[in-house]
């Protein structure tokens, strides 16, 4: 569960799109939008200060330990400042990052963080697979 700093929680609005044939078949209520449609959302959008994308997806993490699947999440840049969220040890995104040809940018969660690398301050140095 995240916990939101306090900071106008009444201005969070969420939107989506909702299938319900195909939802209702495989018996999800995800909402759900494309990249392609919530930049185009973003660009038009007058109504909101700023817009922010993430879907839930499982990574594969392969280095010096033992391969394992972590739940992950894609986001657009702007995230977790638009959130008031930043991480504890090394730093956030930028607006480079995500961009064609660079190299992606992980942001491990405390747990992860904890479990997998023992709390090593050095990890925000880490190369993953």
């Amino acid at each position: 569960m995240l916990h939101l700093p306090p900071r106008q929680h009444h201005t969070a609005n969420g939107a989506g799109t909702l299938n319900t044939e195909a939802h209702a078949a495989l018996g999800s209520h995800d909402f759900s939008v494309s990249p392609g449609t919530f930049l185009s959302w973003r660009q038009q959008a007058t109504a909101f200060e700023e817009m922010a994308f993430f879907v839930g997806t499982p990574r594969n993490i392969a280095d010096e330990g033992t391969p394992d699947v972590l739940q992950g999440v894609a986001a657009s840049t702007n995230l977790l400042p638009l959130l008031g969220v930043h991480p504890l040890l090394g730093r956030g995104f930028n607006a480079g990052d995500g961009k064609p040809g660079t190299n992606p940018v992980v942001i491990l969660s405390h747990d992860a963080w904890q479990s997998r690398y023992a709390s090593a301050p050095t990890s925000s140095d880490e190369s993953f697979v």
